[in-house]
């Protein structure tokens, strides 16, 4: 009798956090930020790899499995134990929470870039599109920088320039070069004021990434980029510790 109590009162555990949890995948769904949140990605995987805590709803979303009456003992405590760790492990598994990480890579940035003045949405933006880890696995992230820049330029010349960069990270091959992606990514009048090579030789640094870089489809974590170096300087005497 007291084992099935035990049992009872687990399942009514774990339903409980499942429903929390799906709610909020379904809040992260809404409000486009599930590229964004490592949270949301790490359940992602786990389903993929048919986790027995993870199910599917009728239309398809996949879901903290809430169908717990034929599930073991020790896969309710699987389930648990992955419910304890989205809801109060992650930072990222809410929209505030994952926000909250986007401020902060947007103020470490400019705090480290004065002379970048994108605002934050803009730098959000960029950010979530698909092809900013490609870009820089594919030019190093020295060229962060450089295309932040060009960014900004081309933003005062063309309001609707991000719809061509968007669509420029997206076609990223290993065949393109940075003189290429700049000239579909940007408007010709600012590729062709600074063009990449007065911008000097850049250095790609794929290692950095690790083997899975291209099956994590192309989403540069906020981790990896508050990680990456600040662009140094190439002139005579910079970038040296006094």
């Amino acid at each position: 009798m007291e084992r099935q109590q035990r049992r009872q009162e687990l399942e009514a555990d774990v339903r409980r956090m499942a429903a929390t949890a799906n709610r909020r995948l379904r809040a992260l769904e809404k409000a486009d930020l599930t590229a964004a949140s490592n949270a949301y990605r790490y359940v992602e995987r786990r389903h993929f790899d048919k986790d027995s805590a993870l199910a599917e709803t009728r239309s398809g979303e996949m879901k903290f499995d809430t169908a717990l009456k034929k599930k073991t003992h020790a896969q309710l405590q699987h389930e648990k134990r992955e419910l304890e760790r989205f809801l109060y492990e992650a930072k990222t598994s809410t929209v505030k929470g994952t926000n909250a990480r986007y401020d902060a890579a947007y103020d470490t940035y400019i705090k480290n870039h004065p002379t970048v003045n994108l605002t934050k949405k803009e730098f959000q933006s960029i950010m979530r599109t698909a092809g900013f880890r490609t870009f820089v696995k594919q030019f190093g992230s020295s060229q962060i920088q450089n295309l932040m820049e060009k960014i900004q330029d081309a933003r005062d010349r063309d309001p609707l320039y991000m719809a061509d960069l968007e669509k420029a990270l997206g076609e990223l091959t290993v065949n393109t070069t940075l003189d290429e992606f700049y000239k579909s990514a940007l408007p010709p009048e600012v590729w062709m004021s600074n063009n990449a090579e007065e911008q000097g030789e850049y250095i790609p640094d794929a290692s950095a990434w690790g083997d899975d870089a291209e099956e994590e489809g192309g989403w540069l974590t906020l981790d990896e980029f508050l990680a990456l170096p600040k662009k140094q300087s190439t002139r005579k005497g910079r970038g040296k510790k006094r």
